[in-house]
């Protein structure tokens, strides 16, 4: 509900703000060829993620091929319309996985690193990028932004590598036996726990992950990103979408709205309108709104995948599992 009430009351905002009538202009310059294009490299990014898991998956004794990946990738797309919450994807690609496998915890664990990577590689982006384009964007507030980002993943990293430490330290104040329900949450973190420290091991995995999350990141920021903006006639220097888009996407993943609704629009006005002022607010609004537009078209091709997918057999078994 309160995502909802977060998503209303931005959108609401903005088309209380913005003048309507340049907002429907905008809107009907969508050029359809450059939205196909849009289309495509969203796919190739697709593509690139699903090697990215395939990699991430083989350093834990699994093996999946990639068009399995890349379909399941697809159809998580297409159950993420649905869920309340931007990772709602990858909760249905680890259930697919575990139930195709039969691994759950590395099932989970390789979604959730791949993640990480993600995160990583989008925070690895937008330093570069504001290095980079440093006289760009310097007035911007991105600087502070990535700052903001590079602080939360290290904080994040220190809680997960002394796991061990705050888990013991809850040991102590309530004992397992009296909790039943710790004891079975303390069981699955060690669980996922081990199952990541695996990857200590394979750091070539991890560095080879990280290239593939970087390709996949940049992009998504500066093709996509282009294309998208094109799609609607503007022309935004490559500096602001480099630094700009990853800041966004880590926005989106906050748990404050539906499907990063609101957010979207709202980042895009902030950054490319009050900040870096290189386009209308209609047009920043309309941007925002296309994006959201290519995660639904996303969505539909996502769920054809999956309405002629069939059902496959669970490896080492012949139990039938749908996809």
């Amino acid at each position: 509900m309160l995502r909802i009430t977060a998503s209303s009351a931005l959108l609401t905002y903005l088309f209380c703000t913005v003048d309507l009538h340049k907002l429907g202009s905008a809107l009907k310059q969508v050029d359809l060829l450059w939205f196909l294009a849009v289309l495509a490299t969203a796919l190739l990014v697709r593509g690139i993620l699903a090697l990215r898991w395939v990699v991430l998956l083989h350093a834990r004794g699994t093996r999946l091929p990639w068009w399995r990946a890349f379909q399941i990738n697809l159809i998580g797309s297409f159950f993420n319309t649905f869920l309340p919450s931007t990772i709602g994807g990858d909760i249905v690609r680890a259930h697919r996985l575990s139930a195709l496998k039969g691994k759950t915890a590395d099932s989970v664990i390789s979604v959730i690193m791949g993640r990480t990577l993600g995160l990583l590689a989008l925070a690895i982006v937008a330093a570069a990028g504001c290095v980079i384009y440093y006289d760009l964007i310097r007035d911007t507030g991105a600087i502070t932004a990535v700052a903001i980002i590079w602080f939360l993943l290290g904080g994040a990293a220190f809680i997960f590598y002394t796991a061990d430490t705050w888990q013991a330290l809850l040991r102590r104040f309530v004992k397992p036996k009296q909790d039943g329900r710790l004891k079975a949450l303390t069981t699955k973190l060690n669980a996922l726990h081990n199952s990541a420290a695996g990857f200590r091991s394979s750091p070539g995995t991890l560095i080879l992950g990280l290239v593939l999350s970087l390709s996949a990141k940049t992009i998504a920021a500066s093709a996509t990103g282009l294309a998208l903006a094109k799609a609607i006639g503007i022309n935004i220097p490559v500096g602001y979408l480099i630094v700009f888009s990853p800041i966004r996407q880590c926005l989106m993943m906050l748990p404050i709205s539906i499907q990063g609704i609101g957010l979207r629009e709202t980042s895009a006005v902030f950054f490319y309108h009050t900040r870096a002022n290189i386009m209308t607010e209609a047009q920043a609004i309309a941007l925002g709104l296309l994006g959201y537009g290519l995660l639904l078209s996303m969505s539909v091709i996502g769920g054809v995948v999956y309405a002629c997918s069939g059902s496959f057999k669970r490896q080492g078994t012949g139990r039938q599992v749908r996809p």
